[in-house]
């Protein structure tokens, strides 16, 4: 190899290593941006109010009045899905009053998001919702963030109904979910 070859590889060399610093350079940038942004969402999520046994109220005659005593900011388009008591998902039954799920013994609280993921999946068994329709009446913005953290939530469902092997949460890409309860 010639030395006028070897100096050329040596600048295409320096080259590709400027340009990848300015790559890495640039997924930094990217990075700490998300994590500034996930921190600020973090904050907003830990002002968010819970329910616990004191917030229910003791008796309770309207149901409209109850959703708003929550004060859990419910999306509008929730609030019909939240008159039935209950609901039933195969083996497991969703306490729409005090935001539990039941199986069998075992009782499991659900946090807001779980709790109005878990509302519109049972409203809807064995039917088709498409993801817009998802985001817009639990998230209230169809974007990225709200997508990613939809698909979340749907893994959270997916493991807390796993106990019931009749129960499956399905994925059509890009589409929308499907939760089907197979009673044969």
């Amino acid at each position: 190899m010639r030395i006028e070859e070897i100096g050329l590889k040596i600048q295409r060399l320096k080259y590709d290593t400027e340009v990848l610093k300015a790559e890495i350079e640039k997924v930094n940038s990217q990075t700490r941006r998300m994590s500034r942004d996930l921190q600020a969402a973090t904050r907003q999520i830990n002002q968010l109010p819970t329910l616990s046994a004191r917030t229910l109220p003791q008796k309770v005659t309207d149901k409209e009045n109850w959703v708003q005593n929550l004060n859990l900011s419910i999306p509008e388009s929730m609030l019909e899905l939240l008159k039935p008591d209950s609901y039933k998902i195969g083996l497991y039954t969703l306490d729409v009053r005090k935001r539990m799920l039941h199986f069998q013994e075992e009782v499991y609280s659900l946090t807001r998001k779980e709790f109005l993921v878990l509302v519109l999946f049972a409203a809807n068994l064995n039917g088709f919702i498409d993801r817009e329709t998802f985001l817009t009446s639990i998230w209230s913005e169809n974007n990225y963030q709200n997508s990613r953290s939809m698909d979340v939530y749907i893994c959270k469902i997916r493991k807390l109904l796993s106990l019931d092997s009749a129960i499956s949460v399905i994925n059509v890409h890009a589409k929308g979910f499907t939760m089907l309860v197979d009673r044969r």
